[in-house]
This record gives structure tokens, sequence and C-alpha cells, in this order.
């Protein structure tokens, strides 16, 4: 990175340097240590910022419990 930088990008990296820290321990202690993502914000991450809606494909080898697709005879 440019050691001149434009007041845009300065108040960008401003932002994320906040965002980046660790869980507050109270946090932790709230969930009994089980943190949660939000499912689309990791597929965003995934795929660096191509937003996927659906996300069926991760499940594709499971069904729901009852559902197998087959016609009842």
């Amino acid at each position: 990175m440019s050691a001149h930088k434009t007041f845009i990008i300065k108040r960008k990296l401003a932002k994320k340097l906040k965002q980046n820290r660790p869980i507050p321990q109270w946090v932790r202690m709230r969930t009994g240590n089980t943190i949660r993502y939000i499912m689309e914000t990791l597929l965003m991450k995934i795929y660096k910022g191509l937003y996927v809606k659906t996300v069926t494909f991760l499940f594709s080898g499971t069904t729901q419990r009852g559902v197998t697709g087959e016609e009842l005879s």
C-alpha cells in the first residue's frame, strides 16, 4: 500500500481496523461459547462479493426428515 492515501481509503481502513477485533468474553459467556454466523454473510466472504441468496447447493446430499423424493405407493 502506498504511503500517500486518500481520505476515503483512510476512512475505509479505519473502519476495518475497528471491526477486526476479538469477540468480547462476555458474549462468549452469554452464549455458552456457541457463536453462530449469518450464512449469507459467510457465503459473501467465501465467494468474495458474489451475493448468493440460496444455500441449497450446500445441502445437496441431505433431505428433510421424512422427505425422500419418492412417491408413496
